[in-house]
């Protein structure tokens, strides 16, 4: 039985997709505009706080595999920004009539296509046609990003070959910041390493075969099925197989560099096995690797006050360490389906895995923040996905069993009557037991002890509204009960509670976009989140899990000049601090951009301003430090120097310029500087924190 609560929280959302279900409406899948042209705009997204940590490994994803329309499937058509089933019908529609789509451009008469889509999608898509393809190819990219005042830049060298359609191979070879090997410590004595220095890594690599009816892959991969709720690190939302593992994340913020988590093995997967009706894809996959892991994942009982790891020559701590190979994870497991057609099939997903920490210590086990379970070193699942499609419906459901029984479900359905209207209603289900570390549920990205959206009952709907040719609204509300159970220890022993007991969360979304004009737009959006609907009122702490955040922000930007894109932003952010007694704590920033698009060549410069009230970072509030009972901070601010946080103005310009057919060079230069010089930030830094720091990245990009 569903609790009562949950009942009424159930009906308000059935309510809200009857209020927001308009007459008309067109897809978008992203709460914000995707308008990209590499992974740095991708990057800035994710650091502005617009997309999601999810959203921005998707895109990644998406650049780096480019979707081609004369192969891809519904699904992969789908992830693509402002796509709509309805698109992606389309597409495949066209493409089975006997001819291929020879250009990205050729696409904008479809029904639906608008050019703020096609704007939006065109970085992620290709239009390879078969009789046109090169028996082979070869594309190299070279980059490499740092910081100025640093000595430890990073270089990365990626290197992927194509031959005869179907045989394709890759590698990525990286130079970064790294410690050494790990060295073993007696009982509660700290761990020691070579220090950080660059150091050379073979990171991604991969040989595969994509056959009509045959597919495999040996080296690097990521692999998903069905609505992730079983097993999926593709970062897709509807993945139905794998992909080859390539990815970096380079981090503007701190100038580093790091691959994207994968498996390494093995992995076949046979597909369109015809039957009397409908077709059968089968697949088997293996994966054995060691793993780095961020300090925090990684629990260690050592004596009061030592360091975590110190340098093995000097003796020196190492901050905030990333461990090389210190997780050796072992997993196997599959799929098979049955599709009757493109929008009807079921599939049976499991796999079980297991896991040991390479380091030779007492004391070490995996945290409790650690996506992996805390109380055994074994894990897995088996889930049942399946899907039905009928009209302008949709809809996909997976019910999941962990490997200690617990359950989990989550059901989405797409409405999408028209090419101007998509209301997407959803329901999930995640016992607290259910730790998988591979379950990646799309409809909240909420954490419970590592795991995403782990410990939840609730749901979600999301409408969007092409009203007229010049306006259109997104909106959005999120409801979910939480139970905050008990955490364990290795013994299967409770050791304590996270976040202080049940609760009722609710998140809300409205955006609306105006366009006046066919070269302007203005953009009004806020959302809410409020993490216990049962308390209300100041001195609550969001981070802790009782209070409330929420924010505005205004967007304008125009093509009126001829090349050139203006575009300038606010955005400002209230929030429930235990610092605040009467007040939300506030937070702001604003930007303008300009960019300019000449013959193989774009510019883009930005100008940021970013003012941050109360430091939410636990190191630097914690033991009591609230802010209120230190001394003032500026003149005529009533907030401590102590506890407020760091305010800056950033610039950056970054040109890209087409050398030759298939190939392009791209340097970018950031300047940031702080506007404060206050002395609680010099020992938290290492070797103490300048006041100006110059970011500089670049690539060259190659076609063969």
């Amino acid at each position: 039985m569903i609790p009562s609560h949950c009942r009424r929280a159930l009906g308000v959302l059935v309510l809200a997709a009857a209020l927001l279900a308009p007459r008309a409406g067109r897809a978008y899948e992203y709460s914000v505009e995707i308008l990209v042209e590499d992974d740095d705009d991708v990057n800035q997204l994710y650091y502005d706080g617009e997309i999601t940590e999810d959203e921005r490994d998707r895109l990644l994803t998406l650049l780096l595999a480019k979707v081609d329309l004369n192969r891809a499937t519904r699904d992969e058509l789908y992830e693509l920004p402002g796509f709509t089933w309805r698109i992606a019908d389309a597409i495949i529609e066209r493409r089975g009539k006997g001819g291929n789509i020879k250009t990205v451009d050729s696409i904008a008469d479809i029904e639906g296509m608008t050019p703020e889509i096609l704007a939006q999608a065109r970085p992620f898509l290709t239009a390879r046609s078969p009789e046109e393809e090169r028996p082979y190819e070869l594309v190299s990219k070279t980059g490499g990003i740092g910081r100025v005042n640093a000595s430890d830049p990073a270089f990365y060298e990626l290197l992927r070959a194509r031959a005869y359609e179907h045989a394709s191979a890759g590698v990525v070879v990286t130079a970064r910041p790294m410690i050494g090997d790990i060295y073993g410590a007696a009982p509660g004595a700290t761990l020691s390493a070579q220090a950080y220095e660059t150091r050379p890594d073979l990171t991604h690599f991969y040989a595969a075969w994509d056959g009509p009816r045959i597919a495999a892959l040996a080296g690097s991969y990521r692999v998903g099925y069905g609505l992730r709720l079983t097993l999926d690190n593709t970062r897709m939302s509807r993945p139905n197989g794998f992909i080859p593992n390539e990815g970096l994340y380079q981090n503007n913020l701190s100038g580093r560099l790091s691959p994207i988590d994968g498996f390494v093995g093995a992995i076949v997967k046979a597909r369109y096995l015809p039957v009397a009706r409908g077709w059968f894809e089968l697949s088997t996959f293996g994966s054995w690797w060691d793993k780095d892991l961020y300090f925090t994942n990684v629990a260690y009982e050592r004596g009061g006050g030592d360091p975590y790891i110190v340098d093995s020559d000097t003796g020196a701590s190492i901050p905030y360490p990333t461990l090389r190979d210190v997780l050796r994870e072992r997993i196997g497991g599959g799929n098979a389906s049955y599709f009757l057609s493109r929008r009807i099939g079921v599939g049976v997903t499991g796999y079980y895995g297991d896991y040991k920490l390479n380091l030779d210590a007492p004391g070490v086990k995996m945290a409790v923040s650690s996506r992996y379970p805390e109380d055994r070193t074994t894990f897995g699942a088996v889930g049942f996905n399946a899907r039905a499609g009928f009209g302008p419906v949709d809809s996909a459901a997976e019910v999941a069993v962990n490997d200690r029984g617990a359950p989990a479900v989550l059901a989405v359905a797409w409405y999408e009557p028209t090419a101007r209207l998509q209301l997407i209603p959803s329901f999930r289900y995640y016992s607290p037991s259910y730790d998988n570390p591979y379950a990646r549920g799309e409809a909240d990205l909420d954490k419970y002890l590592g795991n995403m959206a782990r410990d939840e009952l609730g749901g979600r709907v999301r409408a969007i509204y092409k009203a007229t040719r010049w306006l259109r609204v997104m909106a959005e509300a999120n409801l979910w009960h939480g139970e905050n159970p008990p955490y364990y220890d290795d013994n299967g022993q409770v050791v304590g509670t996270t976040g202080g007991g049940a609760k009722n969360n609710l998140k809300g979304l409205l955006r609306v976009d105006f366009r006046p004009t066919a070269k302007e737009v203005i953009a009004v959006w806020g959302a809410a989140h409020d993490k216990d609907l049962a308390h209300g009122g100041r001195g609550l702490s969001y981070a802790d899990g009782s209070g409330m955040r929420w924010y505005y922000a205004v967007m304008a930007r125009t093509t009126r000049l001829k090349r050139f894109t203006f575009a300038v932003m606010f955005k400002h952010i209230f929030e429930d601090t235990t610092a605040f007694t009467d007040r939300f704590d506030q937070t702001w920033y604003a930007w303008a951009r300009v960019n300019l698009a000449l013959r193989g060549t774009q510019i883009a410069a930005r100008f940021q301003y970013y003012d941050q009230y109360i430091d939410p970072l636990p190191a630097r509030t914690r033991n009591g430090r609230e802010c209120d009972f230190e001394d003032a901070g500026f003149a005529g601010d009533p907030v401590p120097a102590s506890c407020r946080g760091e305010s800056y103005t950033s610039f950056f310009v970054q040109a890209r310029q087409r050398l030759w057919s298939g190939a392009a060079a791209k340097l970018r230069v950031e300047w940031q500087h702080f506007t404060d010089d206050r002395a609680k930030w010099r020992p938290l830094d290492v070797p103490g924190p300048p006041r100006d720091e110059v970011l500089i990245k670049g690539y060259f990009v190659a076609q063969f």
